[in-house]
């Protein structure tokens, strides 16, 4: 008896927090990360050097964006660092996204061949509200376009969202 109470209060908590968190999509895609550098120190120069690295993306929701670059630093600054601010590209199927994040955490994944990998999440401060919907369709949508049909006949089915009990049992 007891197993099945714990079993049923884990499904019921792993569901709601799907129910109740962001929705997230997991994707491989490029991205490039440059410094929103407010006051230069030292030999950089903000309007002489603009620094990036290349990376990509490992899951993002309108609002957080986990993804992996090969070092932690651009320059002298921490990527992951205090409060310093991002700048992120992400390259989506038809279009780039641009937005402005910071750092909440990272984490060293593996180091292969002398090359690093490093896991960081960031919260997104600010977006454009065009570039917002459209990343929030691709969430939702992944690749599909929106091409609406030209007949009823053609319309897609729409698939039917289990109830809770039915993803409480997988039923």
């Amino acid at each position: 008896m007891p197993e099945s109470i714990r079993f049923f209060t884990s499904r019921l908590s792993e569901t709601a927090t799907k129910f109740f968190s962001a929705p997230r999509k997991k994707a491989r895609l490029p991205l490039t990360v440059s410094l929103e550098i407010e006051n230069a120190t030292g030999k950089l120069n903000n309007a002489q050097q603009k620094l990036n690295v290349a990376g990509f993306t490992q899951d993002f929701s309108c609002d957080d964006i986990n993804f992996i670059l090969p070092f932690i630093r651009l320059g002298e600054h921490y990527l992951a660092g205090g409060e310093q601010k991002l700048i992120l590209e992400i390259e989506l199927p038809e279009r780039k996204v641009r937005m402005k994040a910071t750092a909440q955490s990272y984490e060293m994944l593996a180091q292969q061949d002398s090359v690093n990998q490093y896991l960081i999440g960031v919260k997104v401060t600010e977006m454009n509200d065009g570039e917002r919907e459209y990343l929030e369709n691709f969430i939702k949508y992944g690749e599909q376009r929106d091409a609406s049909p030209t007949s009823v006949f053609e319309a897609p089915a729409k698939p039917r969202k289990p109830s809770l009990l039915g993803q409480l049992f997988n039923l």
